[in-house]
């Protein structure tokens, strides 16, 4: 139907309200864009807010959301890109070069992986299939500032080799010799192997050495010329079950676009 009021065209009914409405369900063979209010915002090679792509094999689907900055939303679905992974949504700017996306699916290597990623500056994190979360910069917890609601603190997690466990606490001598059961929260999620003993005297005239150590309990005793009783700091360091085989250096399919 072709209105003759305002030359609306009309497909399942008689009052079109736009130029093109459809009264009922549709079905495009070929390739479908809009361009959205502004053509300005029309990307080289797109075509605008809503793709089927036809140059990928099975399809896929594309939504592109221009914005007042210059920025464009951009999402993906496509179950045959490995590159990009199966689903991905990022934010494009024409004017400043930085582009954050976040992809889920097989990714680089055609690993498993959910990566929110700078693609202008190389950095970013990635989860693996296996649990694993990589990032290129720090990983920090943020806390607001008790004494000044304009700021926060961030502190930044340790980092090293391996994937270390630790318990500390303080502990007294009796008759030379302190017995540390250590709690199980952990030794259940550290291996038996690989422990390390930092001990620091908080008494005077105190020399501490220990005797045995393991994930569950740590034995110290005194010299014998040393002073008997008193206290002491420790600092017990593991690697966490199922990781001490960590490899830190290793070819980086994982954060590599």
């Amino acid at each position: 139907t072709i209105s003759g009021v305002n030359g609306n065209v009309g497909i399942g009914t008689a009052t079109p309200g736009y130029p093109l409405t459809v009264s009922g369900n549709a079905q495009v063979s070929g390739s479908l864009a809009t361009y959205g209010r502004d053509p300005a915002y029309k990307p080289t090679g797109w075509g605008g807010g809503l793709n089927t792509w036809d140059a990928i094999v099975g399809g896929g689907l594309g939504f592109q959301v221009p914005t007042n900055s210059g920025n464009e939303l951009l999402y993906e679905i496509d179950p045959n890109n490995t590159a990009h992974g199966i689903m991905s949504a990022s934010i494009d700017s024409i004017n400043n070069p930085y582009n954050i996306t976040l992809h889920v699916g097989p990714g680089a290597g055609n690993i498993a992986s959910i990566k929110l990623w700078n693609d202008y500056q190389g950095r970013g994190c990635v989860m693996d299939y296996m649990g694993d979360w990589s990032c290129s910069g720090t990983k920090s917890f943020v806390a607001p500032d008790p004494n000044d609601s304009t700021k926060s603190i961030y502190y930044t997690a340790l980092e090293g080799p391996e994937a270390a466990t630790y318990v500390r606490g303080s502990a007294a001598l009796n008759n030379g010799e302190a017995i540390i059961n250590l709690p199980d929260n952990y030794n259940l999620v550290t291996d038996n192997t690989n422990t390390t003993v930092s001990l620091t005297p908080t008494s005077p005239n105190l020399s501490l050495y220990v005797v045995s150590k393991n994930n569950k309990q740590i034995i110290v005793k005194t010299n014998s010329w040393s002073t008997q009783n008193g206290s002491f700091d420790y600092l017990v360091m593991g690697v966490r079950q199922g990781y001490d085989n960590y490899q830190v250096i290793r070819p980086n399919p994982d954060l590599n676009k």
